[in-house]
């Protein structure tokens, strides 16, 4: 049995509101959970259909994945995963997408205590995730102070389905992107101000923000008909350049048949490789 609740973060817009979901799960489950996972969604940052509501099919998958996992185990033990939302484009433009997903993380920090989170995002919603990794020198590029936002959770670990990560070459690979990319930024903003690997930045900060995390994992369609292989091996490439660990990857970076791009959010693939990834924690 799957229990949700709606909660707001802001009162600027209907967009800024974030969905708690509680599964019951064996204790043994439980027990391998070091933390929740926040699912950020796509949408090319301006459709309206992606919600908060996109990944209610994927976590339904994951709760019957924990079930025959936990060997008939009593379900006596709850965890928490959490579904953000944030305002579109054109109506707010970068940052703006950027510091909503910080101002929700806030909020659940807060309310529910959390002090530690997995990221899970899908297509914009990976752009989101290294935007919230690098987010000291983007705010500070926009004269956004941090300490608004505090306190957050730590990131500890990452899962990347179907992103876009490098702005400037996925509107090389596809100029017609421009029209949505165009939205969501300002003037060329996306090509100094979106995060490193837009900007070419290779760095030691780069390098300390990507080690940090206990682990990447990127997974990607083979059948995804909006972006190419491009995307994560660029990315993958560009976090062992900068000189990120290949521990912290290995193991982590899935092609398979997930779906056509607006399925892989929904994918019992997906579930199975998230509940194998959280279980794995304890071994």
């Amino acid at each position: 049995m799957i229990e949700s609740r709606l909660y707001a973060y802001g009162k600027d817009s209907i967009r800024q509101v974030y969905k708690e979901y509680t599964l019951k799960v064996s204790q043994s489950t439980k027990n391998a959970i070091k933390y929740p996972i926040c699912f950020i969604h796509g949408g090319a940052w301006r459709d309206p259909k992606n919600d908060y509501n996109d990944y209610e099919k994927l976590i339904r998958y994951i709760d019957n994945a924990f079930l025959v996992k936990g060997n008939a185990e009593s379900r006596s033990a709850k965890i928490q995963f959490f579904s953000i939302d944030y305002r579109l484009s054109p109506e707010v433009r970068h940052p703006k997408h950027l510091t909503d997903a910080l101002q929700c993380l806030k909020s659940i920090s807060k309310k529910f205590d959390v002090t530690d989170v997995t990221l899970c995002g899908h297509s914009v919603g990976a752009t989101l995730i290294t935007q919230i990794l690098e987010r000291q020198k983007i705010l500070k590029e926009y004269g956004v102070p941090e300490e608004q936002f505090e306190p957050l959770p730590n990131i500890r670990r990452v899962m990347f389905l179907d992103g876009i990560y490098d702005v400037n070459s996925l509107l090389r690979e596809y100029p017609s992107y421009n029209s949505f990319v165009g939205e969501a930024f300002k003037d060329n903003d996306y090509v100094s101000k979106c995060n490193m690997i837009s900007s070419g930045t290779k760095s030691q900060e780069a390098a300390g923000i990507y080690n940090a995390l206990e682990r990447i994992v990127i997974l990607h369609s083979s059948r995804d008909q909006l972006l190419s292989f491009q995307q994560p091996e660029e990315f993958v490439n560009w976090l062992l350049e900068i000189g990120v660990d290949e521990s912290k990857l290995k193991g982590c970076y899935w092609i398979d048949d997930f779906g056509k791009h607006n399925e892989v959010y929904q994918s019992p693939k997906v579930a199975d490789l998230l509940v194998d990834d959280i279980i794995s924690r304890t071994k």
